[in-house]
């Protein structure tokens, strides 16, 4: 089984990562608190992360390429380098973390430097393997391909780790350790099977892939369902101050708290269309507003329950 990218491809890539960082620094950076943009620039950095984590593999796999990083006296810079890449991958999760709780701040700052790390990561590792022959698609060998399977299962690890994982994500997860057997890798390889080892890694890649994009597709949805669910309470705590302020005498004490319940029906109308658009934080924050004043309204409504009372 070929590499898959010599030294022309490696290059493309580079330049395409090269190119991403300062254009998303700026993206980010004009975001004005928009999630569905800045879950489409999370999703970059997840291309970003998928191309230099497949570089790293193929370089593991990749005797000559590993032999020439030895001989150099550039392992112990290679694996600073995988570590950085590890550890730049656990900032996508916290942007992806932060996303969802509304944090946009905490998610740019994450997502960036993830893919500053990236762009650094590829660009140091590309330095090295430019300098052998890649052109000529030497075949991974068998402990590469070992050495990737484990590094496939630690992704599974630390994905079933996480607490309220979907039935489907668990599954795909499943699906995927099937592909993942050492055990019967190294038996395969021993008889020469090679490209069917190889294929069998790319299956357990992809069903990962898709676990992890159900995970993130469940966590928008239990966003949506918690902020609905409290869009509701507000909905009925208005309609609820309503019917009890229209019990009042007229006057302009009512009007006020009339006029205070329609601003606050409109905050809670502008959440609701904001949610469909899947921008969390914003509709978060129009229902703070709606409710801050509907708890004017209840004060104000008291305290001339209190004043018709005294005519009394």
């Amino acid at each position: 089984m070929a590499t898959g990218l010599t030294g022309k491809r490696i290059a493309t890539v580079l330049l395409v990562l090269l190119a991403l960082v300062p254009t998303s620094l700026s993206y980010a950076q004009n975001l004005e608190g928009k999630e569905t943009k800045i879950q489409k620039f999370i999703e970059l950095a997840e291309r970003a992360m998928d191309k230099t984590e497949t570089l790293i593999n193929i370089t593991y796999a990749n005797t000559t390429a590993m032999d020439i990083i030895t001989d150099a006296g550039l392992d112990d810079e290679f694996s600073d380098n995988v570590t950085l890449f590890d550890q730049a991958a656990q900032n996508v999760t916290n942007a992806q973390e932060r996303l969802d709780v509304g944090d946009l701040e905490g998610a740019i700052a994450n997502v960036t430097y993830a893919l500053e790390v990236f762009r650094d990561v590829f660009k140091a590792i590309h330095f090295i393997l430019c300098n052998s022959d890649l052109s000529k698609g030497e075949l991974i060998d068998a402990q590469g391909l070992i050495q990737a399977m484990k590094r496939a299962l630690e992704r599974i690890e630390r994905l079933e780790e996480i607490e309220g994982l979907p039935e489907d994500a668990l599954l795909l997860l499943e699906e995927a350790r099937l592909y993942l057997n050492v055990t019967a890798a190294i038996e395969w390889l021993q008889l020469g099977l090679v490209n069917q080892t190889a294929h069998n890694l790319t299956d357990a890649n992809k069903l990962i892939a898709d676990a992890h994009k159900t995970l993130k597709n469940a966590a928008a949805e239990m966003n949506t369902n918690r902020i609905r669910a409290h869009l509701r309470v507000m909905t009925n705590f208005r309609e609820r101050l309503g019917s009890q302020v229209d019990k009042l005498e007229e006057g302009q004490a009512k009007q006020d708290l009339l006029t205070d319940l329609g601003i606050a029906g409109d905050l809670i109308s502008q959440a609701n269309g904001l949610l469909d658009g899947g921008e969390y934080s914003q509709a978060l924050e129009k229902l703070q507003d709606a409710g801050a004043l509907l708890d004017d309204v209840e004060q104000g409504l008291k305290a001339q329950r209190q004043a018709e009372k005294g005519k009394d």
